[in-house]
């Protein structure tokens, strides 16, 4: 008796160890895939920008697919670099001429939005002339004004208003 259950139990170890191993390798080639797309716009970025180690990484979806980059270069300076991965293109600007999260915060309180999602990205050619302005790096701000979910899109570089889109609320 004792020696069933001992391999019984033996079984069902071996059992939940396949298991173990088939979702690792499952997981394992689902991020893979991902993160090679990551890798490849950070090798990129290092090979055609003045970044030589980057310190963040984010997504931005407002004007198409791109990955931004903050990274120093070899002098120690900051540097932020917009690079859309379909275009193999990129824009490097000098983060010191990029308006930082916290005078972004302080615009939006004299427009009285109160934001609650704060993206920089570079508006493209297209996007840009949609929105009467140049291409260039915007802060999209998502946040509350009077109560209405918004979208504001200001000047990374002046904080100047470019745009804003108030979403309307449809009942079923």
């Amino acid at each position: 008796m004792k020696r069933k259950v001992f391999f019984i139990s033996l079984s069902v170890f071996f059992l939940l160890l396949l298991l173990a191993a088939a979702l690792t390798t499952y997981f394992e080639q689902t991020l893979q895939s991902h993160w090679s797309e990551e890798t490849q716009a950070a090798e990129y970025v290092l090979n055609h920008s003045p970044i030589e180690k980057i310190e963040t990484s984010t997504m931005f979806t407002a004007s198409g697919l791109e990955n931004v980059f903050t990274g120093k270069d070899i002098f120690g300076q900051s540097w932020i670099v917009f690079y859309f991965p379909d275009q193999q293109k990129l824009h490097a600007v000098l983060a010191k001429n990029i308006i930082n999260t916290t005078q972004i915060e302080t615009i939006c309180r004299k427009f009285s939005l109160q934001p609650s999602q704060l993206s920089l990205g570079w508006l493209n050619q297209e996007h840009a002339a949609n929105m009467n302005t140049n291409p260039g790096p915007v802060w999209e701000v998502y946040g509350k004004k009077q109560g209405e979910n918004t979208y504001y899109y200001f000047n990374a570089a002046n904080g100047d208003l470019i745009c804003q889109y108030v979403l309307q609320h449809h009942t079923l």
